[in-house]
C-alpha cells in the first residue's frame, strides 16, 4: 500500500470520528442551544451555576428559585448530565439556596416545544460547519501532507462542541474522558491556530526557503505552545473543576485572533515576494482567508444576537470555500500541467535521440 492510500485510509478514518463525534448528537442538542430533548425542571445561566430559570413544581415548593447556585463542578460529567438530561433520567442534585442546602432526586422529562421543526431548526445550524468539513476532505483526499491537515483541523474547529459533551455524557468515563479532551484542546477554539501552518506551506507545502524555514520553525513554536495553554486549562478544570480565569480571555478570543493576524502577516510577506503567476493564485486564498476571520469573530461580538451569527457565519463560509477550493484547485491544475509539459519534452528528446538525431530540452 502506497504513502497516497495510507493517507487517504488516516483520513476516511478521522472523517468518520468526526461524523460520528459532531453529527450522532443532533436531535438531542442543537449547535444554537436553543433546545434540549429533557429537562430537570431548572436553565442554569451561560458557563455558570447559577439558576437562571426554575419551572418544576417540586423545585418551587422546595423554595428553590431562580439566582440558587446548583452544587456541581462546571463541564464535569454531572454538570453535563444536569444540564442535558433524556427524558425519564433521574438524578440526584443539591441546591444552594438562599435558607440553606437542598437536596432534590429529580426525574427529567420530555420538553413540549421539543419537535420536528425545531430539531429541524438546530441541524440546519450545522450546515456551515459542515460545507467547510467538505471542502477539508477534498483537499486532504487530493493533497495529502501537513499544510492541508492543517486547514482540515481549522475546518473541524467550526463545529459547536457543547452537543457532543452534552450527548456523549452517557459513556463510561474511560471514554468519555478522552472525546472531551479532544474536544476541548485541539477541536476547541484552538484549531484557529493551525491556519498559520497551512499559510506558510501554501501552495506548494514547501518550507526549504531560508525565510520560509526560520518561520517554520516559529509557526510549530505558536503551535505547540498555545496547545499547552490549552492543555494545561483542560487539566486544570478536571483537576478542580473551575477554568483558570485570567487565561479565558486568551484561549476564547486573542490566541485564535492571534493566528488570523499572524497568518495575515505570512500572506502579506508571500504576495510580496510571489512571482505575477503566483499572486494570481494567492489572491483567492487572501479572499477566503479575510471571509473567514468574518465569519469567526462574528461569533466574539458582545451581545451579538446567536441566529444573526448563524447567518452571517453560513453566508461567509460559502463565499471563503470558494476561496480556498479555488486557490488550492489552481495550484494544483498548474503544478500537473507544468509536470505535463515537461514529461512531453523529455519523451520528445528521447526519441529525437532515438533516432540519433540532435534534440535540444526546452526548458520550463
Amino acid at each position: 500500500m502506497n504513502q497516497r492510500a495510507v493517507a487517504r485510509a488516516i483520513l476516511i478514518g478521522v472523517t468518520a470520528f468526526v461524523i460520528l463525534l459532531y453529527y450522532v448528537p443532533l436531535g438531542h442538542v442543537d449547535y444554537l442551544d436553543n433546545w434540549r430533548e429533557g429537562t430537570y425542571g431548572f436553565t442554569l445561566a451561560q458557563n455558570s451555576p447559577v439558576l437562571e430559570d426554575v419551572s418544576s413544581p417540586k423545585l418551587i415548593a422546595e423554595g428553590i428559585r431562580p439566582g440558587d447556585h446548583l452544587a456541581i463542578s462546571l463541564y464535569s460529567m454531572n454538570y453535563s448530565r444536569a444540564q442535558f438530561p433524556r427524558a425519564g433520567e433521574r438524578m440526584t442534585l443539591r441546591f444552594l439556596t438562599h435558607s440553606g442546602v437542598r437536596t432534590e432526586t429529580l426525574t427529567a422529562y420530555r420538553r413540549v416545544q421539543f419537535d420536528v421543526w425545531t430539531r429541524l431548526a438546530g441541524i440546519a445550524a450545522i450546515l456551515p460547519g459542515t460545507v467547510f468539513l467538505i471542502v477539508a476532505v477534498m483537499l486532504v483526499f487530493l493533497r495529502p501532507g501537513v499544510m492541508t491537515w492543517m486547514f482540515y483541523i481549522f475546518a473541524v474547529g467550526y463545529f459547536g462542541t457543547k452537543p457532543s459533551i452534552a450527548y456523549y455524557n452517557f459513556l463510561p468515563a474511560q471514554l468519555y474522558r478522552p472525546i472531551m479532551f479532544l474536544v476541548g484542546t485541539v477541536f476547541s477554539n484552538y484549531a484557529a491556530v493551525p491556519l498559520v501552518q497551512f499559510v506558510l506551506r501554501f501552495p506548494d507545502n514547501d518550507v526549504q526557503t531560508e525565510w520560509r524555514r526560520t518561520a517554520n520553525i516559529l509557526a510549530w513554536a505558536y503551535v505547540i505552545g498555545t496547545y499547552a495553554l490549552y492543555v494545561a486549562d483542560w487539566l486544570f478544570l478536571r483537576r478542580t473543576g473551575e477554568e483558570i480565569a485570567w487565561l479565558q480571555p486568551w484561549l476564547n478570543s486573542w490566541i485564535p485572533l492571534s493566528a488570523f493576524l499572524f497568518s495575515a502577516i505570512l500572506l502579506v510577506r508571500k504576495f510580496k515576494a510571489a512571482p505575477p503567476e503566483i499572486r494570481q493564485r494567492m489572491v483567492w486564498l487572501i479572499l477566503g482567508m479575510v471571509i473567514s476571520f468574518v465569519a469567526y469573530a462574528v461569533y466574539f461580538i458582545p451581545n451579538f444576537p446567536a441566529s444573526w451569527a448563524q447567518i452571517i457565519g453560513f453566508a461567509a463560509i460559502l463565499h471563503a470555500d470558494h476561496g480556498w477550493i479555488c486557490s488550492l484547485s489552481v495550484s494544483r491544475h498548474r503544478r500537473q500541467l507544468r509536470y505535463q509539459s515537461r514529461d512531453c519534452l523529455w519523451r520528445a528528446n528521447d526519441f529525437a535521440r532515438g533516432r540519433g538525431e540532435s534534440a535540444r530540452l526546452v526548458t520550463w
